[in-house]
């Protein structure tokens, strides 16, 4: 899957992914989860996928959990220049607890 800003960008910068079907997103972050979702449900992985509704309230939940925890011990510039490394420990240990609450 290729995703991409605007409609048609990446015709200006990019002749060698032409015939690639390229969904765009308009910098809107539920417009990007709705299509990489879709993406991942064509593509047939899993038998099933929470609808992008759920992944949206979800996302936003983590976001807000994320800010909650780490404001505490790092600045906002801490946060927004965390390594990817440290931002998916804290992901994984958020999704783990996040399935956990749904199950009881």
């Amino acid at each position: 899957m290729i995703l991409e800003t605007e409609r048609f960008h990446y015709q200006k910068v990019l002749s060698d992914i032409a015939g690639q079907d390229i969904e765009n997103h308009d910098d809107d972050p539920r417009t990007l989860i709705r299509k990489v979702r879709n993406w991942f449900d064509s593509q047939r992985v899993r038998k099933s996928y929470p609808s992008p509704t759920e992944i949206w309230i979800a996302f936003n939940q983590f976001s807000a959990d994320m800010n909650d925890e780490l404001l505490g011990k790092y600045s906002q510039i801490d946060i927004d220049d965390m390594q990817v490394v440290e931002y998916l420990s804290f992901a994984n240990d958020w999704i783990k607890s996040f399935k956990k609450s749904k199950k009881e």
